[in-house]
């Protein structure tokens, strides 16, 4: 199970924060000075040294925190409220056989749960009820009801399973992107995933890529290119036309 998305260590900032933002006059800082040696340095009422503090407290404070907004900011950019469309590419390194696979492919989602997926030779859509998953190598057609398919590892819900089922930490955040990561602890040893690293342009306001390292080690990278929110879609897109001579087997009975 993916670890929670709330995040306890932000509380830790509020008086740090709240320290900083008063006048440094009013500030008082007295410490007795300890049994011991002279080491020299003391934090006074005012100063570098005082300063030099609140600046590492709040360091510590921030380190591997999604602190300033941005996970917020990008869960609340891919919400299951509107539609989403995108085109992207997927490389996948093979650990064990030492083998590089590359796909393109374009993904629309809209609510309830419908969604259209064209990777490789293969396609997916669903209007909320029905399934097709279809191939164009073998010119076979499967059709399922929803209820009878698994959703939950399908590329469909790529996006909102890492968007919003990890607690990321920032590692680089500038005025241009962010880029966030997810690492399994000892506690998660029989994780699916070990590391993740999202990264955010900011100003596009979208995920430009994904990369996803297994347990096993396998590598997936996803590079997302003219994403686009809240577009029309027609009933259309979320419905499959079934090719001349194609192979049909239909699961819903």
């Amino acid at each position: 199970m993916a670890p929670s998305i709330l995040n306890p260590r932000f509380s830790i900032l509020t008086p740090a924060l709240e320290y900083i933002g008063k006048p440094m006059s009013n500030i008082e800082c007295r410490m007795s000075k300890p049994k011991g040696p002279d080491f020299g340095f003391w934090i006074s009422d005012f100063g570098f040294a005082r300063r030099a503090a609140i600046a590492a407290w709040c360091a510590i404070a921030l380190a591997g925190t999604a602190w300033s907004g941005v996970l917020e900011t990008i869960r609340a950019a891919y919400g299951s409220e509107r539609t989403l469309s995108t085109d992207f590419d997927l490389t996948i390194l093979w650990k064990v056989r030492e083998k590089q696979e590359s796909k393109s492919g374009r993904m629309q989602l809209a609510p309830g749960d419908r969604f259209r997926v064209e990777m490789g030779s293969a396609t997916w859509a669903c209007d909320g009820q029905t399934v097709w998953q279809y191939s164009s190598q073998t010119n076979q057609v499967v059709v399922k009801r929803l209820l009878d398919f698994d959703i939950s590892s399908h590329p469909s819900q790529m996006l909102a399973t890492y968007v919003r089922g990890y607690d990321y930490r920032v590692l680089e955040e500038d005025e241009r992107q962010a880029t966030l990561q997810w690492e399994a602890d000892s506690a998660q040893a029989s994780a699916s995933y070990r590391l993740i690293t999202l990264t955010f342009d900011k100003r596009k306001g979208v995920v430009s890529s994904l990369v996803v390292i297994d347990r096993h080690g396998n590598q997936s990278t996803y590079t997302f290119k003219r994403t686009a929110f809240g577009e029309s879609m027609p009933r259309s897109t979320f419905e499959f036309a079934i090719p001349k001579g194609a192979d049909v087997l239909d699961e819903r009975q």
